[in-house]
């Protein structure tokens, strides 16, 4: 439970870091999407008035949805950062429907509300000193996560997912059915 403010903006800090390194990873996944577009005729424009992917394009949108995640990362113009990698991600979401998935869909709204917070106060290589967080910005990403942490159980009470015979296919280790269970 956060006791102050310093709580709240290590935990701004916490999700800053996190943040940066999904962008990072998001951004490598999407350059491999978005190179198979460019070099097939399989494109599927979200907005058909939109350029399309080209590899130059693909090049850049990488290279910069590379550095905001880095500077989010080690907390180098964080807010900056964080506003290149909303539209960065934006953009990919826009140039190509086969850019979809739900954790970058996530990754993209926790990052657009961490662009209202103070997440670079603290372990930032750039810290600011003063500024004032928009209060309901954490709340929002702490509810975003709750309902999606909510639903994701939800949808596992049921009784193929109880049984735990996913865990065969999942896991690489051989575990007894009744242990496959108690981890369902």
């Amino acid at each position: 439970m956060l006791k102050g403010p310093m709580d709240l903006f290590r935990a701004l800090a916490i999700a800053r870091i996190g943040l940066g390194l999904a962008t990072l990873f998001n951004t490598l996944e999407m350059y491999k999407t978005l190179s198979r577009v460019v070099d097939t005729t399989i494109a599927i424009p979200f907005i058909e008035s939109l350029p399309a992917p080209t590899e130059a394009g693909v090049w850049l949108v990488t290279g910069l949805g590379a550095v905001a995640g880095l500077a989010l990362t080690v907390g180098w113009y964080a807010r900056p950062a964080a506003v290149l990698a909303t539209v960065v991600s934006a953009w990919i979401f826009l140039w190509d429907q086969q850019t979809y998935s739900s954790h970058r869909t996530l990754a993209l709204l926790l990052i657009a509300m961490l662009c209202f917070t103070a997440c670079d106060r603290v372990w930032a290589l750039r810290p600011r000193t003063e500024g004032r967080t928009a209060t309901w910005a954490p709340l929002l990403m702490l509810t975003q996560l709750s309902v999606c942490y909510l639903f994701a159980g939800l949808s596992k009470v049921n009784s193929v997912f109880l049984t735990g015979r996913q865990f065969d296919h999942w896991l690489w280790l051989d575990l007894p059915a009744e242990l496959d269970m108690a981890l369902a």
